[in-house]
């Protein structure tokens, strides 16, 4: 019998959610580490960004898989190559942008999980025409 502690998934093959222009694929989310973290593919074109943002109580780290990325974290900024990390706790203000002339392809960990579901809900509201500041409260409040 299996170890309910471990799971394989096939690559990229988890629901694909547009935010802030870029295309995201939720790997898992925390239904299957019992709320403890949940992963995100996304994948930016040149120039793509998210802005400077937080989110307390959730901690994300990034991996660079492809492109040329500069991160803003805290009021640093710092350009990080394929293959680089970058950490940013709960509360802590970040975002990046596309820096590079190809797409630029990163995996995002959420921990605890939660905010992957915000994502969903963001997509959903930017589908229905509703990315007014109440709108995007409520689906935090909602998700994390």
């Amino acid at each position: 019998m299996a170890d309910p502690r471990a799971f394989t998934l096939a690559s990229f093959e988890g629901p694909c959610i547009e935010v802030m222009g870029g295309r995201l694929r939720i790997l898992y989310d925390g239904t299957l580490t019992g709320g403890a973290h949940s992963c995100v593919s996304g994948e930016y074109p040149p120039g793509g960004e998210v802005p400077p943002h937080s989110h307390a109580g959730t901690d994300e780290v990034f991996v660079v898989v492809e492109g040329e990325v500069e991160f803003w974290e805290g009021g640093a900024r710092v350009r990080v190559p394929p293959g680089g990390t970058v950490y940013a706790q709960g509360g802590v203000s970040h975002g990046f942008r596309n820096i590079g002339d190809t797409n630029l392809r990163l995996v995002a960990l959420y921990s605890p999980a939660g905010f992957e579901q915000f994502l969903v809900e963001f997509d959903a509201l930017r589908s229905a025409g509703r990315l007014d500041d109440a709108a995007l409260e409520e689906a935090n409040d909602d998700a994390v």
